[in-house]
């Protein structure tokens, strides 16, 4: 350890719906679904506001069309009428920006299978599917690998509160 530093290190993010509140503090009946990292709060997925990325250069033309397909769902500030319509928008969020590995693309032949998370399928496979920046994977075989199966695997009940680093 050294001595004579003093540093805080705080990388977790806490993602949770959250009332909204009046600038008194008291909250309003209406919810986002928010992050929380070094006592900041701020609204993520569809109720953050949309933001056009044509002049951001980090952004490849492929990925600033997909995030255009999806400005309509933005609703920035309008809050939900509970934390489980809150948590519902940002699971929608998170499939919409699914992205599917399939093992049949693969350029290098994977060195072990896994068994597909579907209830009662016995396939093993090295397909998956994931969302981008996110710690969620699910492991897929091909006949699997479709939005449809995340939403069973994924469960609008997970989303009441998580973190990741």
């Amino acid at each position: 350890m050294m001595s004579g530093l003093k540093t805080k290190v705080d990388c977790m993010n806490y993602y949770q719906a959250r009332e909204l509140q009046d600038e008194n503090g008291k909250g309003i009946g209406k919810f986002h679904y928010t992050v929380q990292n070094d006592n900041r709060i701020w609204p993520v997925g569809y109720c953050s506001r949309y933001l056009d990325p044509s002049d951001d250069p980090y952004w490849t033309e492929e990925a600033k069309a997909e995030h255009r397909n999806f400005k309509d769902k933005y609703h920035g500030p309008e809050g939900h009428d509970s934390k489980l319509d809150a948590c519902n928008c940002y699971r929608e969020y998170e499939l919409d920006r699914l992205r599917f590995y399939d093992e049949r693309t693969l350029t290098q032949k994977p060195s072990q299978l896994q068994l597909c998370q579907m209830p009662d399928c016995e396939n093993y496979t090295a397909s998956c599917a994931s969302v981008p920046g996110r710690m969620h994977d699910w492991i897929l075989c091909t006949d699997h690998l479709n939005r449809e199966s995340v939403e069973i695997l994924y469960p609008k009940s997970e989303f009441s509160s998580f973190g990741s680093g």
